[in-house]
């Protein structure tokens, strides 16, 4: 299991009482994050990934760094592509923290093995950004 996420330090601000966005969207913006994340898998280059986060994120860690972070994902060749089709199912009920964090935990029904995520995001610039991700198949 590997997990890499922001310090709270300056990250919420913006985004305090801001609220869940609905079912389908939640559903739009895991894919969307995990497929950005399969790519860089995919292509062994985590460059692209580090675009698409947080501005906070980005500064606290360079694409190389999340490249040997997820370095066990690469090298098993890890392929997220089968969850495209598949509709995860929520495992916590997704919510905007104290902080203004919005946490999606839950599980794409991929057979021998579940993929289970736990996303974190902030609000920047009118959209979720990714601040911090925790992927297992297990």
């Amino acid at each position: 299991m590997y997990s890499l996420s922001a310090p709270r330090a300056g990250a919420a601000v913006e985004n305090r009482g801001r609220t869940v966005p609905s079912d389908a969207e939640l559903k739009a913006l895991a894919l969307d994050s995990l497929m950005t994340f399969n790519k860089g898998l995919q292509a062994k280059s985590f460059a692209d990934f580090h675009k698409s986060i947080s501005i906070v994120w980005k500064k606290q860690i360079s694409p190389e760094q999340l490249a040997e972070a997820f370095r066990t994902f690469v090298e098993k060749e890890l392929d997220l592509t089968p969850i495209q089709n598949l509709t995860p199912a929520f495992e916590a009920p997704p919510s905007v923290n104290s902080d203004g964090v919005l946490i999606l935990v839950g599980a794409y029904p991929t057979e021998p093995n579940k993929v289970h995520f736990t996303l974190k995001y902030v609000a920047e610039n009118f959209s979720w950004k990714l601040i911090g991700i925790n992927v297992e198949i297990k």
